[in-house]
């Protein structure tokens, strides 16, 4: 018999909680469900998740503080948020917290399956294709493309996406000299002075955020490009 997707999800409305969890088995997941943040912790820290739903408005932890939580002690597993907050409301939040996806509540139920399926696709993909997903760049730095975390002399940083994405390519290839035109059009589909504006603003947080490591240089923003020196 094939393995049901564990699903954990946590929200505090009885009633909304209920009826996800209804549509959610019928679909095929195995539901677990729980009332409050701490809960969904504890639950998390316990048994292995293939996925987890979390709403945000929840009580003694908050869903961005699950999502903490979840990606600071490493986890990489797919969060999903489902909210009846618009997705502007919860931009900041879905960034800094780490959360792969986003379901309005006044959205069909069929998009929140749609969704949560494409999200356990995606990370079987990177799987079944040998994506490099940890890349040590030093003695004291790493990088997690997954959990969009870098980590440089003991202290983690947690990326926001677009942040993420340029480290990540510059990880990919690093020690090579690689074109700003090269990093604007993978980044925005264009080159222009206000792309390569924004991405001098990503190089300076990079460099911040790995000044503690002398022995990594992340050069160039003058000649037309940039380069992630590093020992490994």
């Amino acid at each position: 018999m094939e393995r049901k997707i564990k699903l954990l999800y946590a929200e505090d409305e009885l009633t909304m909680r209920e009826l996800y969890t209804r549509i959610l088995s019928g679909k095929g997941f195995d539901v677990h469900a729980v009332e409050d943040g701490m809960e969904a912790w504890d639950c998390y820290q316990k048994e292995r998740w293939d996925i987890v739903l979390l709403d945000m408005d929840m009580p003694k932890i908050d869903g961005a503080g699950v999502i903490k939580l979840i990606r600071n002690s490493g986890g990489r597993v797919p969060i999903v948020i489902l909210s009846g907050l618009n997705l502007d409301d919860l931009s900041v939040l879905d960034e800094d917290g780490g959360a792969d996806d986003f379901v309005s509540k006044n959205w069909s139920y069929q998009t929140l399956v749609t969704r949560l399926n494409k999200r356990l696709r995606d990370t079987l993909s990177r799987v079944e294709r040998g994506e490099q997903q940890i890349f040590k760049l030093s003695a004291k730095t790493t990088y997690d493309r997954v959990t969009r975390t870098l980590i440089v002399d003991g202290k983690k940083h947690l990326l926001k996406p677009m942040c993420a994405k340029v480290m990540w390519m510059l990880c990919t290839r690093k020690n090579e000299k690689v074109s700003t035109i090269e990093l604007c059009e993978r980044l925005w589909g264009c080159e222009s002075a206000v792309k390569r504006d924004e991405l001098s603003t990503y190089m300076s947080k990079l460099r911040k955020f790995l000044k503690p490591d002398d022995s990594i240089t992340l050069s160039g923003g003058y000649g037309g490009f940039y380069q992630l020196i590093t020992p490994e």
